[in-house]
């Protein structure tokens, strides 16, 4: 049952990946993004450092959990000195924050929630445990660590009122992944409560603080800080403003509350730190728009950079932009008043306990309700205000500004509350030491149960394989034995014909596939579109669909075609391939099953009926209504995503429209050469001529079976399922029978697999020759 809810799981994340691949794309070409780490991503291929030690895995999604993780990493290794520490993340800029702040430790992308994936991460690290920030609940994680007897510990965990309301709908779900972990320890009684409610068991759930007030700096004359006092040239003695983690349009509210009260406070600074990277730009852009000197971060990194002087001692307005990764924590020690972002938006707020840990007098907007806890208690200890837009907001500051005493009490009572709360890391990193320490040193590194499994799955498929082969050869040499030898050539010639038919029956598919490409400017030359093809086909024999258009997108790198683009053509021409046969084996059904489709379609008589062309007929007017979607889709992202490099791609959506009709005829043509196939293997077994006749037959049996074997992602390439329905179909055919049926399909599948493998070879090396440029 864990096997088959695994494999659920996959399905949905794919089509959840295709669903959302343009949107990817776009933003790869874009905004840069979603370019590093798909290996580790997709595959779970994970290195570790020093393999013989024991390893504790931490992941944390992006930079604020990074951050928070690095008083618990210093205060784990202080109680395992010799264990490897193995930090995963999701996002690229926590990446790079990762690599900088712990580069003594292993930092890696996180693996996509699949099941090969995440098994395969296991089976590279071998945790003692795995620990997850705040709350990261991936099902096939969870599950597959459960399974292998490996600990999971939830620390510095949250569940926010929004988040609680939708996973009490799924609260079974959540009640069986909640029921995995050994420990969950949260910031405060009302998420220990939430998460009770969810099912998890009461005595796994633990209250041991919120570990950022622990991270929380309280000497403004760190370091770190003054070095960023230096950079921006400020003025100690002036007051200091700062909006930090902000989301549009709260950066303007800034700069208008800073405008607005310069005429009474023209000593006032203003900084500005976006939330996010990729608004770094549109924020330096928004102050020159505003007329206003802008001194960057960016600019003045470098020890030997010459700084503008002009910056501090002048009149005229400048507004400093913070536009760093992981530089926040520091630069709230410059601040007099700070205003904390994603408050007046939706974000649902950011921390605030960094500001008030240095004494400033904290504002955020009403929109709190991921910090609600830190919240409350800064208003019910005096040492927060909240401020509903823009108005407020600089009249607050104003207030401040007239009233020095009050700010100065406002972030003593903020620093107050801070260091009341410290020690969370301390209870923490107890909770994950009594965790390991507990499974005894025969158990530090775990038993690979993930290899054991997989060689026992391996010695089945391989017997099975051999008894198959065994019964194919018995049955060969049985019809063979007395034939002359002329007539033992003749059935060896029919077994390559069909191989021939299958190796042609491919080329419509990689001609629609580099036709779509050419068409939206992609250079891809036929001999690599053959490599790619061919190659990439023999990924479907692993767990996955996925995997063989990943293959065909980096193989036709190398004529310079964008991977991910390549990958998403792939689908669509995949896509297209197998709704075509879907509906030739819906077409086909009147004729092949007489009996089961009686009164599907009216008209119907005696099996094939009045009305032949009718059912047919229906199908594949449903079949091309989904063209026009399907091409909309495709080219107005792909338009979207490559219009600056690319202008041809204007031509884009008339000319894939009009390659997915002919598409659709010519994977057709492709299917009738597959079906020719299996009509040679059948003829190779037997000594009477098949009628011609029965080609509808082979042909429904071979667009049933193939897309069968794609739709169902419980066996690797749809193994075992292709062949079971291709048994089915040609079972009760005349001159066919049960025990040809059988012997064909395995007979059927050899041929394909050994056409599918010199192919993949004959094109990989001719691919690496020279090719023939069009």
């Amino acid at each position: 049952m864990p096997f088959v809810f695994s494999w659920l799981l996959n399905g949905l994340y794919l089509l959840l990946i295709t669903a959302v691949a343009p949107i990817l794309l776009y933003r790869r070409v874009t905004a840069g993004k979603y370019r590093r780490g798909w290996n580790e991503k997709l595959t779970g291929r994970l290195t570790r450092q020093n393999p013989e030690r024991l390893c504790v895995w931490f992941h944390a999604v992006s930079v604020g959990e990074v951050l928070q993780l690095q008083k618990v990493l210093d205060e784990t290794l202080l109680r395992f000195p010799d264990a490897e520490l193995f930090i995963t993340v999701t996002t690229e800029t926590g990446y790079d924050v990762a690599r900088e702040k712990y580069a003594r430790h292993t930092v890696s992308f996180f693996p996509l929630d699949f099941s090969w994936a995440v098994g395969r991460a296991l089976t590279e690290i071998k945790p003692a445990a795995i620990v997850l920030v705040e709350l990261e609940l991936w099902p096939n994680l969870v599950l597959t660590a459960k399974r292998r007897g490996i600990p999971l510990i939830l620390i510095n965990g949250r569940m926010g009122a929004k988040s609680f309301k939708g996973y009490s709908r799924i609260r079974p779900v959540m009640a069986r992944l909640l029921s995995c972990f050994d420990v969950l320890a949260v910031q405060a009684e009302t998420y220990a409560e939430r998460l009770r409610t969810l099912g998890a068991p009461a005595d796994r759930v633990t209250v041991t603080g919120n570990i950022k007030f622990d991270r929380a700096e309280s000497n403004r004359a760190n370091p770190k800080t003054e070095e960023l006092r230096r950079a921006f040239h400020l003025d100690p003695a002036a007051p200091t403003f700062i909006a930090g983690s902000t989301q549009d349009p709260e950066e303007a509210c800034a700069i208008d509350a800073w405008q607005g009260l310069r005429p009474q406070f023209p000593q006032l600074q203003l900084i500005l730190v976006p939330r996010h990277k990729e608004r770094f730009e549109e924020v330096a852009e928004l102050v020159r728009q505003r007329q206003f000197r802008l001194v960057r971060r960016s600019e003045v990194m470098a020890a030997d950079v010459p700084q503008d002087d002009d910056a501090a001692g002048t009149d005229e307005p400048v507004i400093r932009l913070l536009d760093t990764i992981g530089e926040l924590g520091a630069c709230w020690g410059l601040a007099d008043i700070a205003f904390v972002g994603g408050s007046l938006t939706n974000r649902g707020g950011q921390n605030m306990i960094e500001p008030a840990g240095y004494g400033a007098a904290v504002l955020f907007g009403p929109n709190t309700w991921n910090f609600k806890d830190v919240t409350e208690a800064l208003l019910s200890h005096q040492g927060a205000r909240v401020i509903r837009g823009p108005e407020e907001l600089r009249e607050t500051v104003e207030e401040l500004l007239k009233n020095p005493d009050e700010m100065r009490r406002m972030g003593e009572a903020a620093r107050q509350f801070v260091a009341t709360q410290r020690g969370a890391t301390e209870r923490t990193v107890n909770l994950i030491a009594e965790v390991i320490s507990s499974r005894g040193d025969d158990r530090l590194l775990p038993v690979d149960e993930a290899t054991k499994k997989k060689t026992f799955w391996l010695v089945l498929k391989t017997a099975l394989l051999a008894l198959v082969l065994i019964f194919i050869g018995r049955r060969a040499y049985q019809l063979w034995e007395a034939a002359p030898p002329q007539q033992i050539r003749i059935h060896f010639g029919w077994l390559i014909a069909a191989a021939g038919c299958y190796l042609v029956s491919w080329l419509p598919s990689v001609w629609l596939w580099r036709a779509m490409l050419v068409g939206m400017g992609q250079p891809l030359d036929w001999w690599t579109a053959l490599r790619a093809y061919y190659v990439g086909h023999l990924g479907k024999y692993v767990p996955g669909k996925a995997l063989v258009l990943v293959i065909r997108g980096s193989l036709a790198k190398e004529a310079q075609v964008n991977p991910l683009l390549g990958g998403v053509t792939a689908a669509y021409e995949t896509l297209i391939f197998m709704a075509t046969g879907a509906a030739v084996s819906l077409a086909l059904a009147p004729i092949v099953f007489p009996a089961t489709m009686e009164g599907w379609w009216p008209g119907q008589q005696e099996g094939i009926g009045k009305s032949p062309f009718l059912f047919p007929g229906l199908v594949a007017a449903a079949t091309l209504a989904t063209t026009p979607l399907s091409s909309w889709l495709f080219t107005r992202l792909g338009r979207k995503a490559l219009a600056a490099q690319m202008p041809s791609t204007e031509k884009a959506p008339a000319i894939t429209a009009g390659l997915i009709s002919q598409g659709v005829m010519l994977t057709c043509f492709g299917w009738g050469l597959q079906g020719l196939s299996l009509g040679c293997v059948l003829q190779s077994m037997s000594e009477v001529p098949l009628q011609v006749a029965q080609f509808p037959v082979w042909l429904a049996a071979c667009a049933l079976s193939t897309v069968g074997g794609f739709v169902v992602l419980l066996a690797p390439g749809g193994i075992g399922v292709r062949e079971g329905l291709l048994i089915e179909v040609l079972k009760d055919q005349p001159q066919i029978g049960p025990t040809v049926a059988l012997v064909a399909a395995g007979l059927l599948r050899v041929v394909w697999f050994v056409t599918e493998l010199l192919g993949a070879a004959v094109f990989w090396f001719a691919g690496r020759g020279p090719q023939s440029k069009e």
